[in-house]
C-alpha cells in the first residue's frame, strides 16, 4: 500500500506564488517591449519630419526642387517681406533688418516660419542678440522662437541669425515683432505661393 499523502494547500502555495509572480513578469517584460517599440516609431518619424524640415534649410541648395516630393515643394511657402523691412532702436544703434522669410513643411498641423535677420550693432560696446525678444505674431498671436540664437554682436559690427518658429498650418497672417528695451516694432510678412 501507498502511505503518500496529497499535498496540502499550504504546501503548494508557494508554488502557485512563483507560477503567479512569473506570469505578471513576463507581462510587464512585454508591456515595456511594446512601450518601446512604440517610442522608437514615434522617434523615427518625428526624425524624418525634422530631415524633410532640414531639407529644405541649407541643404535646398543641394537638392533641386524637382528631386523633391511633390508634397514637400507645394508646401513650401515664399513670404514677401512688408514695409518696414527694418526696425530700429536706440537712434540707430541696434537695427533689425529681414534679409529672408518662407514657410516650410514641419508636420500635418504646424509649419515651420524661418526668418533670416540681420542684426547691426552700432554701439560702442557688445550687445547679444537675446537681449531683444524675437516673437512671431501667427493671426496676431505671438510665438517665441524655437532655439533661437544666442550669440554676441561685437560692437561696430553685423551679423546674420536664422530664428525658427513653429505656426500653426492654416495662418493667414504673418509679422516679425521685435521688441528691445520696451520698444516694439513690427516686420509684416505676406505670403506668396512658391514657384
Amino acid at each position: 500500500m501507498d502511505d503518500s499523502k496529497p499535498p496540502t494547500f499550504w504546501q503548494t502555495l508557494p508554488g502557485i506564488l512563483t507560477a503567479l509572480a512569473g506570469v505578471i513578469t513576463a507581462v510587464a517584460g512585454l508591456i515595456v517591449a511594446f512601450d518601446q517599440i512604440h517610442a522608437r516609431t514615434a522617434r523615427a518619424q518625428e526624425t524624418d519630419q525634422a530631415r524633410v524640415a532640414d531639407s529644405q534649410g541649407p541643404a535646398a541648395s543641394r537638392t533641386s526642387r524637382a528631386e523633391q516630393p511633390a508634397a514637400v515643394r507645394a508646401a513650401v511657402t515664399t513670404l514677401i517681406v512688408g514695409t518696414p523691412t527694418e526696425v530700429s532702436f536706440q537712434g540707430g544703434a541696434l537695427i533689425f533688418n529681414v534679409l529672408a522669410a518662407r514657410l516650410e513643411p514641419f508636420n500635418p498641423d504646424t509649419r515651420l516660419l524661418r526668418v533670416s535677420l540681420r542684426i547691426t550693432n552700432n554701439m560702442k560696446s557688445l550687445d547679444r542678440s537675446y537681449y531683444s525678444e524675437l516673437r512671431a505674431l501667427a493671426d496676431g498671436i505671438p510665438l517665441a522662437p524655437e532655439s533661437p540664437p544666442l550669440e554676441q554682436i561685437e560692437a561696430h559690427s553685423v551679423k546674420d541669425l536664422a530664428y525658427d518658429f513653429r505656426v500653426p498650418m492654416g495662418v493667414r497672417s504673418l509679422a516679425l515683432r521685435i521688441t528691445h528695451m520696451e520698444k516694439v516694432g513690427d516686420i509684416p510678412l505676406h505670403m506668396k505661393c512658391a514657384r
